[in-house]
């Protein structure tokens, strides 16, 4: 019998991660981290952009490792954002595509990016429906990339009081005074709706972690 040739396709990784790293699933999510480090965290916090996801399909658990890789950061401390049960889950709930012989592309990855982000203050109804009011209007890439500087930069301006991004597509973003608990675009009036419901998106749920967190650490001033 004539054997198959197969043919491997090295990742395409973003700077300082690992092709082990992808492979293996991370544990960001169960390490506890005092509030200065956290925030330190947070200053360097980076979710890829689409095209630094990596290039090549993935199995589940390695789906889920690289994923937790990224958004370790924000989850709750000692539990998991994501899990195979929540992406097929997500998938019978026609949230995120079919997968293609049991294999995710990058596509995948942004959209589940998106849902850990978002499903601790949205319904899965409602983070469809904002999904695909910005797909109908936005390449998914760029929709995606947008969504990922709001989020960072929301992140930012509450835990950081300061920005490392200035430009969020095709608008600036304004320096905060210290720590705030929305965005400042100017000349926001121009931001279409569609742009609006995403940068209010990504701020309700950055305000959400910057509560849970706060909390967590005023508990464990309590218990020391």
């Amino acid at each position: 019998m004539k054997q198959k040739q197969t043919t491997q396709t090295q990742p395409h990784l973003r700077q300082g991660s690992s092709l082990a790293a992808l492979l293996a699933p991370g544990d960001c999510a169960a390490e506890k981290l005092s509030e200065s480090d956290y925030a330190a965290r947070i200053a360097a916090f980076h979710l890829p952009r689409y095209d630094e996801i990596p290039r090549i399909d993935l199995y589940m658990d390695q789906l889920i490792g690289y994923i937790d890789e990224q958004v370790g950061i924000i989850a709750p401390t000692g539990e998991k954002l994501l899990t195979s049960s929540m992406v097929n889950n997500y998938v019978k709930q026609k949230l995120v595509p079919q997968p293609q012989a049991k294999k995710y592309t990058s596509s995948h990855v942004a959209y589940l990016i998106v849902v850990c982000v978002l499903k601790q203050t949205y319904s899965i109804a409602e983070i469809l429906r904002l999904i695909l009011i910005q797909i109908d209007t936005h390449e998914v890439s760029r929709a995606y990339d947008f969504f990922c500087t709001a989020f960072e930069e929301s992140l930012r301006t509450l835990f950081c009081g300061k920005l490392q991004q200035h430009v969020l597509g095709d608008w600036h973003l304004e320096q905060p005074e210290s720590c705030a608990f929305a965005l400042s675009v100017s000349q926001a009036h121009t931001l279409t709706l569609e742009r609006r419901l995403a940068i209010a998106a990504v701020t309700s749920a950055a305000n959400w972690f910057y509560v849970q967190k706060n909390l967590e650490f005023m508990q464990a001033a309590e218990d020391a």
